[in-house]
């Protein structure tokens, strides 16, 4: 079911981007365009090696500044630290999402760097595997934070791969036996950005 939303949401970002024609929202040089993204990303979740999917869309404004929107989850649950009363085969999945900011530093150079921030919600679960499908025993949700850092590579006119770094924080979270820490870390991400007028 997650592979399904994911390809979902890629190929609706592709779409978006590919759709998306320039425009003026001041005068005849301030341009904007969409774009959409698909990413992965490496960190770590309760002290466990993880990977992260995911992707983002938004609008850029004067090849800059962007506004958008992104969703990352686990792409494979993580095992959990048991929890008195529950079943002592229970997984844990973690996913969040937002708004997110980009400053873009020069986008047409070949090689280009970014900075952006995420600013959202997210929800850790400890989920049943035993029975048919996962069922969810504990949910709790989150509020999420991160910035990243990365460079872009403009591979065509519409097309960029790209690898970052960040550090994502998480508040408020109240599930048993884990603490803000363990769903807080940096990340390593790659990904592929489309779009029109970038």
């Amino acid at each position: 079911m997650k592979i399904n939303k994911l390809i979902f949401f890629a190929i609706l970002l592709i779409a978006i981007s590919i759709f998306s024609e320039e425009r003026t929202l001041v005068g005849s040089n301030l341009t904007s365009g969409g774009f959409g993204c698909v990413s992965s990303r490496l960190t770590t979740i309760d002290g466990n090696f993880a990977v992260m999917i995911g992707g983002r869309g938004g609008w850029i404004i004067d090849h800059k500044f962007s506004i958008g929107y992104g969703s990352y989850e686990l792409w494979e649950k993580i095992d959990a630290d048991p929890v008195p009363g529950y079943d002592d085969d229970l997984k844990l999945d973690f996913g969040y999402r937002g708004i997110e900011f980009e400053y873009i530093h020069r986008s047409e150079a070949l090689y280009h760097f970014t900075a952006r921030l995420l600013v959202g919600w997210g929800e850790a679960r400890l989920v049943n595997t035993h029975n048919d499908g996962d069922r969810a025993v504990l949910t709790d949700g989150l509020f999420v934070s991160e910035i990243t850092l990365g460079g872009e590579l403009n591979l065509t006119s519409w097309m960029r791969s790209y690898i970052a770094a960040g550090y994502h924080r998480s508040f408020d979270v109240d599930i048993e036996n884990y603490n803000e820490g363990d769903f807080s870390g940096p990340s390593m991400e790659f990904g592929l950005k489309f779009g029109g007028n970038m």
